[in-house]
């Protein structure tokens, strides 16, 4: 029982401290506020049930951004000639900004966003994938 509360608040520790690079990924990828937390949310699902293997990789963090983006992949994989973004930009409007987050205080970032929705989905996904340094 001990071994399991450990793994728990491991898997607790980690989904706190990444929860907004996360939903930065997520949100990158699908342009929705809602559905970017539904994909973090629906990753970190499977990321829990298998954290005996992701928190022992190299790079558990890298090994859960690959986990949301195949997961995001499969959900559209139907539809390759349809943008991953909304139609319209209101989708893009509704995120919630992270303080925190230097990116988030960019003045171009409103550009970069409508720039990403205007790419066609594989090209999306490997913008996305593309570790910031």
């Amino acid at each position: 029982m001990g071994d399991r509360k450990a793994r728990d608040e491991e898997f607790q520790s980690f989904m706190v401290g990444r929860w907004s690079r996360m939903m930065r990924t997520a949100f990158l990828l699908t342009g929705e506020q809602h559905a970017a937390e539904d994909l973090v949310q629906s990753t970190l699902e499977q990321v829990y049930v298998a954290w005996r293997r992701v928190g022992s990789a190299d790079d558990p963090e890298a090994y859960v951004r690959r986990v949301m983006i195949n997961a995001h992949a499969r959900r559209h994989r139907r539809r390759l000639k349809e943008f991953l973004a909304p139609k319209d930009d209101s989708g893009l409007l509704r995120e919630l900004p992270d303080t925190a987050d230097g990116i988030a205080r960019a003045d171009d970032r409103g550009a970069l966003l409508i720039a990403l929705a205007r790419l066609p989905a594989r090209q999306r996904e490997a913008v996305v994938q593309r570790p910031v340094s």
